[in-house]
């Protein structure tokens, strides 16, 4: 019951509320904020399974748990920020196979994190999902601040345009680096 509630309400949360939610900020959110907001809810989420470890708690926090599917639209939006257009299909392929290996190897993992501390501290998984989660906010963060160094969407062009680029030289056999347009 518990997984068809949880996974429900995901849906619900990506298919009804957040267009909703788009539709109703006069000022939207940057990409960044609704990633955080996610992870932050989804910090909180397993948190409070670590502190109210009953199965009245468990389902109580599904709807923090959808909630915190708002950051998974704008994380991808935000990988695709970080390169150059003509490499998108290559991006997004390459986070597909990252999380279908996730997906394989989160269970194991988990499972066995759990398998080592059920004796001593059985809600151990969470915390270090906890941990994980304020590691992945602290990235966030530094990638917030580059790319607001690097001027946001308008330093993409100016990224792409200042590359370092290395040419093979087709008559000498050599390759070459040149800065462009900078």
């Amino acid at each position: 019951y518990y997984e068809g509630l949880a996974g429900g309400s995901k849906g619900l949360v990506m298919l009804v509320l957040l267009p909703l939610l788009y539709r109703r900020l006069r000022r939207p959110l940057n990409d960044f904020r609704f990633v955080a907001i996610g992870f932050s809810l989804n910090m909180l989420y397993f948190l409070l399974l670590v502190l109210v470890p009953s199965p009245a708690a468990a389902f109580g926090t599904i709807p923090l748990n959808a909630l915190s599917q708002v950051a998974y639209p704008h994380l991808r939006s935000i990988f695709s920020l970080a390169i150059a257009q003509d490499s998108q299909g290559q991006l997004f392929a390459a986070l597909s196979a990252m999380e279908t290996l996730m997906t394989a190897l989160t269970p194991l993992v988990l499972n066995s994190i759990y398998n080592a501390t059920v004796r001593e501290f059985p809600q151990c998984v969470w915390l270090v999902l906890v941990f994980n989660l304020i590691a992945a906010e602290g990235c966030l963060y530094g990638a917030y601040r580059g790319m607001k160094m690097e001027g946001g969407r308008e330093g993409e062009a100016k990224k792409e345009e200042g590359a370092l680029l290395i040419l093979a030289g087709e008559e000498e056999g050599e390759e070459e680096e040149r800065k462009v347009g900078v």
